[in-house]
C-alpha cells in the first residue's frame, strides 16, 4: 500500500510538471507564484487519487489523472481564463505524444512489449520524465540565450485546427497502443514508433505555424503603430509650421495691432478691445498647438487622446516634462504612451458616471532616469498579477499584444513596471 501511494504521488508530480511546462512551451503561459494555489491543487489531486486507488485500484487512479489534472488550468496557470481550460486537451495530447514516442522507443530498444513497459512502474515514471527533460531543456536553452517566452494567443480557427489535429493523433496512436497488447511483435512496435514520431513532427509544425502567425500579428500591430505615429507627428509638425508662419505675420504687424488697441483704449471701448484681442489670438494661432510634455513626438501621441477625452468627458491631468531627445528610442517612448493612455481612455469610457472619469499622467526624465505613472479611475477592481491584466475586451488577442509591447519595452531598458488597483483607481508605474 505504501509503495502504491509513493508511486501515485510521483506519477502525479510528474504529470503536473509536464503539463505546466507544456502550457509554457506551447502557449507561453506561466504558472502562478501563489503557494496557496499550489498547495490546494496538490491536496485536491492527492485526496481524489487516493480515494480512487482505494476503491478501484492503482491503474484506474493513474488513468483518470487526465481528467483530474484539469486543476492545472483552473488554479495553477497565471491569470485564470476559460481559454486555458479550452487549451488543456491540446497540452495533454502534445505532451502525451512525447511520452508515447518514448514508450515505443524503449520497447524497440529493449526488445520488450510496449504494453509490458506501461505496466512497470519504474518504466512508466521514466516515460513521464522524458517530456519534462525535453521541455525543461528547451526552456533553459531559451533562458540562457536570453530569448523571452512569448505569450501566444490562438484565435477560433486555430483552435479548431488544433482540435482536429489532436483528435487525429488520438485516433492514430490509441489503436496502435491497443494493438501492441494483442501483438507484441517488432512490426507493431516499429509502426507505433514511426507513427508517434510523425505525430510529434506534425505537432511541431503546427506550433511553429501558430508562433509564426502570432509574430506576424504582432509585427502588423507594430507597423500599424509606426504608421499611426508618423501620421500624428506629420500632423503635429504641420500645425507647428502653420503656427510659426502665423506668428511671424503677427510679429511683423504687431505695432499696428498695438496702435489699434491703444485707440480703442482711449475711446474706452472695452468690448472692442476684447473682440480685437480674441481676433489676434485666433489669427496668430497663439493657442493652436499646445505642448504637454515638451517632447514633440510624445505630444503628437497625446494630442488626439486629449480630443477623445474631451468628447467622452474624461478629465486628463498631465504633469512633468520630457527632454526633446530622450534616452528612450522614439518608437519605444511613443508605444509606451500610446498603449497606456489608450488603455486608460478605454477603462474610463466604461464608467457610467462621467463625473468619475479621470486620468492622471506624471512623467519625467532626470539624469538618464525615465519615469512614467498613469492612473485612471475604474468601474470595478481590476485583477492585476505581474501586470497580466484580465481584460474585459472581446478581442483578447490584441489586448495581449498591447500589454506585451509595454512589458517588452520595459525589459529592453532593464526597467521596472508595477501595476496596482485599489479604491477604484488603477495605476501603472514605470521606471527605466
Amino acid at each position: 500500500m505504501i509503495k502504491n501511494i509513493a508511486i501515485i504521488t510521483i506519477y502525479l508530480i510528474t504529470e503536473i510538471i509536464t503539463y505546466c511546462l507544456g502550457y509554457e512551451v506551447i502557449f507561453g503561459k506561466k504558472t502562478t507564484d501563489s503557494k496557496l494555489k499550489w498547495a490546494m491543487s496538490f491536496a485536491i489531486l492527492i485526496t481524489i487519487h487516493m480515494l480512487i486507488m482505494g476503491i478501484a485500484g492503482k491503474e484506474i487512479s493513474e488513468t483518470v489523472s487526465v481528467i483530474t489534472m484539469i486543476v492545472i488550468p483552473l488554479l495553477l496557470i497565471e491569470r485564470f481564463s476559460w481559454r486555458n481550460v479550452l487549451l488543456y486537451p491540446i497540452v495533454v495530447m502534445t505532451t502525451s505524444t512525447i511520452g508515447v514516442t518514448t514508450l515505443f522507443f524503449l520497447a524497440y530498444h529493449m526488445d520488450y512489449p510496449a504494453y509490458k513497459i506501461a505496466e512497470e512502474d519504474a518504466l512508466v515514471i521514466l516515460t513521464q520524465t522524458i517530456p519534462i527533460i525535453l521541455l525543461g531543456t528547451y526552456l533553459l536553452y531559451k533562458k540562457l540565450r536570453g530569448i523571452e517566452t512569448e505569450y501566444i494567443e490562438i484565435d477560433a480557427k486555430q483552435t479548431v485546427v488544433w482540435y482536429i489535429i489532436v483528435i487525429c493523433i488520438f485516433l492514430l496512436l490509441a489503436p496502435l497502443q491497443s494493438l501492441s497488447r494483442e501483438n507484441a511483435g517488432t512490426d507493431v512496435t516499429m509502426a507505433g514508433l514511426s507513427s508517434s514520431v510523425l505525430c510529434m513532427l506534425l505537432l511541431l509544425v503546427t506550433i511553429w505555424q501558430i508562433n509564426s502567425s502570432n509574430r506576424a500579428r504582432k509585427q502588423k500591430e507594430i507597423n500599424d503603430q509606426i504608421e499611426m505615429q508618423m501620421d500624428l507627428q506629420k500632423e503635429y509638425y504641420s500645425k507647428l509650421i502653420k503656427q510659426d508662419e502665423l506668428m511671424r505675420k503677427f510679429r511683423h504687424d504687431y505695432r499696428a495691432h498695438i496702435q489699434i488697441l491703444g485707440a480703442y483704449c482711449k475711446e474706452g471701448d472695452i468690448k472692442k478691445v476684447q473682440e480685437y484681442l480674441e481676433c489676434i489670438i485666433e489669427e496668430s494661432a497663439i493657442s493652436d498647438v499646445k505642448t504637454y510634455t515638451g517632447n514633440y513626438e510624445v505630444d503628437a501621441i497625446i494630442r488626439p487622446f486629449i480630443e477623445v477625452a474631451k468628447q467622452e468627458e474624461i478629465k486628463i491631468d498631465i504633469t512633468g516634462c520630457l527632454p526633446t531627445t530622450s534616452k528612450i528610442a522614439v518608437y519605444d517612448l511613443c508605444s509606451l504612451f500610446y498603449n497606456l493612455i489608450k488603455n486608460a481612455i478605454e477603462a474610463s469610457q466604461r464608467i457610467s458616471d462621467t463625473k468619475e472619469r479621470e486620468i492622471n499622467i506624471q512623467t519625467g526624465e532626470y539624469d538618464s532616469h525615465f519615469y512614467l505613472k498613469i492612473s485612471n479611475r475604474v468601474d470595478k477592481t481590476v485583477d492585476v498579477n505581474n501586470y497580466t491584466i484580465a481584460t474585459t475586451k472581446n478581442n483578447t488577442i490584441d489586448h495581449g499584444i498591447g500589454i506585451g509591447n509595454i512589458k517588452s519595452i520595459v525589459k529592453k531598458y532593464d526597467g521596472i513596471i508595477n501595476a496596482s488597483c485599489d479604491a477604484q483607481w488603477f495605476q501603472v508605474e514605470i521606471n527605466m
